[in-house]
């Protein structure tokens, strides 16, 4: 008798664990990526794709891997809406911005950055590097705001008459960054003997705009505070001020 019971717990106890494995199994994890335009194209994209695949997490298995095609940063909150909507298990960020947006719009759900902060904890993203104590968390792939000090030296070492500089940064208020670097480059600029003229850009068709109203009478040469914005409207920049 004893031993049926045995029998019949034991069956019970492999069935359970039979269903648990099978729903783990059967179970589609989503995860949302968030960034600029064109993210399918880049570099940090692909890896994340092949960590996620020799992690056993397979698309059009048991992953579900959201990468909306992004034209202008207005999208980015829309996108974390919809992703909080079909209650997605994680979100990638790409960029300073992205990652601001998505902490605005969550708690909750776990961020991981995977390019585009320099200093996530100056940024306030994260506590420490040891203890983030946010649902925040990832990869710091840039140097640090200091950096952008030197780049204003080497900008007057290749420009050696360079005096007025027009300064363009990210006025959107996600990248906590943008102010950071903007501390640095004020302070470095007077040391030069360069005067600025900052200009706030919110969109990239402002930066156009923006450049397209400088001339060689009021500016000797512009310096962009490094920003996903600025990465579509770039090669017109350049094109305008040649």
């Amino acid at each position: 008798m004893k031993k049926n019971v045995f029998a019949l717990a034991l069956a019970a106890l492999l069935v359970v664990f039979n269903l648990r494995v099978e729903a783990q199994q059967s179970r589609i994890y989503r995860v949302g990526v968030l960034g600029p335009e064109k993210l399918e194209d880049r570099l940090q994209i692909k890896g994340l794709r092949a960590g996620l695949r020799d992690a056993g997490y397979i698309e059009n298995k048991n992953l579900e891997l959201n990468i909306p095609n992004v034209k202008i940063y207005d999208e980015l909150r829309s996108i974390v809406k919809t992703y909080l909507e079909n209650k997605t298990d994680a979100i990638v960020t790409h960029g300073g911005t992205a990652t601001g947006i998505a902490r605005e719009a969550t708690k909750e759900i776990p961020i991981i950055f995977i390019w585009g902060l320099a200093d996530p904890v100056k940024m306030g993203f994260i506590k420490s590097l040891a203890r983030p104590e946010t649902n925040i968390t990832g990869l710091s792939s840039l140097a640090t705001p200091e950096v952008s000090g030197k780049r204003v030296e080497l900008f007057k070492e290749a420009v050696p008459n360079l005096r007025r500089v027009t300064l363009l940064y990210n006025a959107r208020g996600e990248n906590p960054s943008q102010t950071l670097i903007l501390e640095v480059v004020r302070s470095t600029a007077p040391n030069l003997g360069l005067t600025t003229a900052e200009k706030p850009i919110k969109s990239t068709r402002e930066a156009v705009e923006t450049v397209l109203a400088i001339s060689k009478e009021n500016t000797d040469g512009i310096y962009i505070v490094g920003s996903g914005l600025f990465t579509e409207p770039c090669k017109k920049i350049a094109v305008i001020a040649i």
